[in-house]
Parts: C-alpha cells; sequence; structure tokens
C-alpha cells in the first residue's frame, strides 16, 4: 500500500509542480491523429492509442504459489491491462469502419510472446441520418447494460467490474462477437440491436452423453457450457431525458467529465438458446436437458457538471442473470499466480475451487446490483494541470450457489493529468471469499474479504 500511494503522490506532485509556474496551456493536450480526405472535411481517417499498465499488491486466496512454486500470501506485480491500437474512417458521413488492434493482461507470468489480434474490426452505413445505422463484422454493440458496452478508456473507476461482461472470453472474443447490428437515436431513444454468432465454447453433447453417471451426478448440481448453434440475440434502449447524445462509437464513456449533463434510464437483454446443459435424475437415470441463457439489465446514468466546474457522476445497474441451473464462475484479472504448461493457475491441496491469487466469483446465476459514484473536484482544487476525481463502486451479489450475499467495495481517485488522455489512478478493491460446498449441499458460505491495492498510468492518444 506504502509503494503504491508513495508512487501516485510522487507523480502528481511532480507533475503539477513541474507545470504550476509555466503557462495555463496543458503540454498533455494534443490533437488526434486525423487526415481529411476532402475539402468539406466530411472523409476523413484517424490513429489512436491506448495504453493501461498496472503496479499492484494483492493479498492472495489460499492455496496459491508464486513463481518460485512456493506458497505466496502476497504478490507485488507489475503488468500491461491493456494495450489498443486503433484505425477507423469517416466517409462522406456515410459509411463508417473501425478496427482495434492489441493484447491484454500482460505480466511476468503470462506467455511471454502475447498474441496480438483483432478486437474489433467492423463497417456500418447511414440509412437514416441518426436514426437508423446498420452494419456488420466483428463488433462490440451489445446488449444488457450500459457499462456492458463501456468505453475502457473512459471509466470512471480504474476497471471495470468483471460483473458486466458475463460470457467474456467463452461465447464472445473479448467481449465481442461476429454478427450485424442496427443502431441509431430515435427522438430521446438511443438503442442498438445485434444478431450474432456466438464463438464455439463448452462441451459437445455427443461428448456429455458418454460420461460416466459417476460424472454426471457430480456436474448434475450446475449447470455446465453446452456448444449450440443458435445465434445470439442482444439489444440495449437507453432513454436520454437531459442531454441527447448521438455517437457512431460502439463504446459508451462512464464519465463525460463535465461536458455533457446526462440523465439516462436503459434497458437491455442477452438471449442465447441451448447454450446450457445440467443432468437431471429422471427415474435414477440422469439425462440431459438444455438450458438457454437470457440476461437482463436495468440501468440509471446520472452526470451534472456544476459552475465551479465540479463534476457528480452516478451509475447504477440491476442484472437479472439465469445462465443455468446454479451456474457459477470465478475470474482473476491478470491472474500472478504460477502457471502450469497450459498457461493455467497450479492448483494446491489448500487452494479453493474459487481459485488462486485474486480470483473470486464474479459471474453466476441470480441477481446482482451494481453501483458506482464519482466527483470530479473544482477547478481550483488542483495540482498544476492535475485535477482530482475520487470515486467509489459497491457490488451486491445475489447468486443461487450462495448461502448468503457476495459483496465487492472500490474505492479510489484519478489524477486527470490531461483528461482521459493522460491519468493516474489508485484504487483499492477488496473481494469475498468463498469456501467450498459441504455434503451434499451446493451452496457456498462467504468466509472472510481479501484486498487488492492497484495503480494504473493511462496513455491515450
Amino acid at each position: 500500500m506504502k509503494k503504491i500511494f508513495t508512487i501516485i503522490l510522487a507523480l502528481c506532485a511532480i507533475q503539477g509542480w513541474a507545470q504550476k509556474n509555466e503557462s495555463k496551456k496543458n503540454p498533455f493536450d494534443h490533437r488526434p491523429l486525423k487526415w481529411h480526405l476532402n475539402e468539406d472535411h466530411t472523409s476523413s481517417v484517424s490513429l489512436g492509442m491506448v495504453s493501461q499498465f498496472w503496479v499492484r499488491s494483492i493479498e492472495n486466496n489460499p492455496g496459491t504459489l508464486g513463481l518460485n512454486g512456493e506458497k505466496e500470501d502476497h504478490t507485488f506485480n507489475f503488468g500491461i491491462r491493456r494495450f489498443r491500437m486503433i484505425f477507423k474512417g469517416n466517409f462522406n458521413n456515410n459509411f463508417f469502419f473501425f478496427t482495434q488492434l492489441g493484447t491484454n493482461n500482460m505480466n511476468f507470468s503470462s506467455s511471454k510472446t502475447p498474441s496480438i489480434y483483432f478486437h474489433d474490426a467492423w463497417g456500418m452505413f447511414k440509412a437514416a441520418d441518426k436514426k437508423l445505422y446498420i452494419g456488420a463484422g466483428l463488433h462490440y454493440f451489445g446488449g444488457i447494460s450500459r457499462i456492458t458496452s463501456t468505453s475502457t478508456s473512459s471509466q470512471l473507476t480504474l476497471d471495470h467490474p468483471i460483473i458486466n461482461y458475463p460470457t467474456v472470453g467463452h461465447t464472445d472474443h473479448t467481449c465481442r462477437q461476429l454478427g450485424v447490428f442496427a443502431t441509431g437515436t430515435l427522438g430521446r431513444l438511443n438503442y442498438r440491436l445485434a444478431v450474432n454468432q456466438p464463438y464455439a465454447y463448452g462441451s459437445y453433447e455427443k461428448e456429455l452423453l458418454d460420461l460416466e453417471n459417476i460424472k454426471k451426478v457430480e456436474k448434475s448440481v450446475q449447470a455446465f457450457e453446452l456448444r449450440t448453434n443458435d445465434l445470439n440475440y442482444k439489444g440495449y434502449f437507453s432513454y436520454q431525458f437531459k442531454d441527447v447524445v448521438h455517437s457512431t462509437s460502439s463504446a459508451f464513456p462512464m464519465t463525460y467529465l463535465g461536458s455533457k449533463s446526462v440523465f439516462n434510464i436503459g434497458f437491455g437483454f442477452d438471449y442465447l438458446a441451448n447454450s446450457m446443459a445440467v443432468f437431471e435424475n429422471v427415474n435414477n437415470n440422469y439425462e440431459l436437458r438444455k438450458q438457454d441463457q437470457l440476461k437482463l439489465g436495468f440501468d440509471v446514468f446520472y452526470e451534472k457538471p456544476y459552475r465551479n466546474q465540479s463534476v457528480l457522476t452516478v451509475y447504477g445497474a440491476w442484472f437479472k442473470y439465469d445462465m443455468g441451473s446454479n451456474y457459477l464462475r470465478s475470474v482473476g484479472v491478470m491472474n500472478p499466480s504460477a502457471k502450469d504448461k497450459n498457461n493455467k493457475p497450479v492448483k494446491t491441496k489448500e487452494q479453493l475451487d474459487q481459485g488462486s491469487a485474486n480470483s473470486y466469483y464474479a459471474i453466476g446465476s441470480g441477481d446482482v446490483f451494481y453501483a458506482q459514484a464519482g466527483y470530479l473536484l473544482p477547478e481550483k482544487i488542483k495540482l498544476g494541470t492535475v485535477r482530482f476525481q475520487p470515486f467509489a463502486a459497491y457490488t451486491l451479489q445475489d447468486f443461487d450457489a450462495f448461502s448468503e450475499k457476495g459483496t465487492v467495495y472500490d474505492m479510489g481517485v484519478n489524477c486527470l493529468v490531461a483528461k482521459q488522455n493522460m491519468k493516474i489512478t489508485a484504487q483499492y478493491s477488496l473481494r469475498p471469499l468463498f469456501a467450498n460446498p459441504v455434503g451434499d449441499s451446493h451452496k457456498r458460505e462467504l468466509t472472510e474479504h481479501l484486498g487488492t491495492f492497484l495503480l494504473q498510468l493511462q496513455f491515450k492518444l
């Protein structure tokens, strides 16, 4: 903790001191790398880059091994959470394309040669100005909620809460899918609809039917993923009571830093049939029963700028996830524990089903409430060009597989050197630790909370 907060205070103080007596113009402000292709500037192409570098101090889950194979209660590590290169274009305000290339989650225990891949590759055309745009490709026009399609470089908290991406890395590709979509703004109603092909993930039905009965019994309590040929249907609708924001981007910012006065109420869905399975005991015979996935979200987004140039930002969402009977999934972002030959965390006898290092049950069937709030301090309260935005977030998990509710707490501060183009964020998070089920029960009991200190340095071009 001392290391992280010493670093952030030093960086902010040096930045503020160096610029305190200089020109009021922020030297980190820059024009985008944009080239106009005609005289009236209706056609253009542009380049962009985003880099997020992390420093973490993690209170590890029980049974975690360090790289030396020894048990490790705490881990201090560096990592690159995201690195992206963006190339996009607009032709006569009638046709748009967007490509994003990069990688995620590079640290000392990950692959030394991480893969660089396309996160986005889509194009769309204008069918009716602002009202209807139709597109196709590998895209991020998702459903469920605003934060399900959040801009990772314009967030209020240090990182997204994971619960907003219930199928990340399974039936999607870094939260993207291949498909067709429609989006636009009708009066004050912003909408997006998509029909996608889910990525192949899970077990084949034939393989499952060949399993021995004992394995079927073990799996009968909790649903598991099943490969499906069905299409994935998604949508999100948001009614804008104040400023009407129209954008051709697939990503929603979680703060405008006061450039907009916003009050939105939204609803979204994500439906995929025959994508889960569970074994049921029918006359002492275990039969495979397919289940659908239906994920719903209701959310509210509010941002209010004040005369003193301070800004209040509030977001709240309720998620209803039906992902099969007692479904539960543990996620550890950029997990730093020792890995096996398949680059999976090494398991030990002391380790819980929840996993090693920073893993926690982030996704499951049931209800989730999530809220975040932040306050950009007035313009006069700054160091040089550095402005401060403290924030906090809260997650309440009521999963079917829990015997009691789980809670996640986040609190921190953004040091905005040049708005979102250069910022330093410090955050402290508490995650729940759940014991393994006992006996015939499938319920997990909460035992304690474990903490993580994070420091992020973001550059955006």
